[in-house]
């Protein structure tokens, strides 16, 4: 009686017909990008040279330059004049940018300025408010005071209380008139 060996478990190695079909397919697709290659490269260069040109301006200097092709199918520098306005570019374009410096802060000991009151002038008064207060000078536009003390809100605005170095006089101001400004 003949005893036939059992059958061996499935290892770990795959079946060799998978094996052969990633082979095959791995070495048809190195064959097509090889083909790929060689049908992108090696074309002849162009029976003209290629011409690079680059136009400037302004309009009062004019410019002539070309450089003689070393070799056949080399580039061509020609430098020509222009007018400044072919030089613009066709289409949309962004406004420009405007740049403006940070507006200052009012602060303690900063200057200011009245501003926005124009003949009617600024009511400087005994405190921060309008209900109750009393008006001690006007301050026409464009006066300069130092900021003494502040802020303080009081019937819906922001009040300081402003300085006159010259003058000694002092009250409070509301802030929608007074501007800082950077002396020299």
């Amino acid at each position: 009686m003949h005893v036939s060996p059992p059958p061996r478990p499935p290892g770990l190695m795959p079946p060799l017909w998978s094996c052969a079909a990633v082979t095959a397919l791995t070495l048809l697709c190195v064959a097509g990008a090889v083909a790929a290659f060689l049908a992108l490269g090696g074309q002849t260069p162009p029976a003209a040279p290629i011409t690079l040109a680059v136009h400037t301006a302004p309009p009062e200097l004019l410019l002539t330059a070309q450089s003689a092709p070393l070799e056949a199918g080399a580039p061509v520098l020609v430098v020509e004049q222009t007018r400044a306005s072919q030089l613009a570019m066709v289409g949309p374009t962004l406004p420009p940018v405007v740049f403006t410096p940070t507006p200052e802060q009012i602060a303690i000991g900063k200057t200011i300025q009245v501003v926005d009151v124009g003949d009617q002038q600024l009511n400087v008064r005994s405190q921060p408010g309008v209900v109750d207060t009393e008006i001690l000078f006007r301050a026409p536009e464009g006066s300069y005071f130092i900021i003494g003390d502040g802020p303080s809100q009081a019937d819906g605005l922001t009040w300081w209380r402003i300085d006159d170095p010259s003058s000694g006089r002092s009250g409070w101001a509301a802030s929608n008139y007074l501007e800082p400004v950077t002396l020299p």
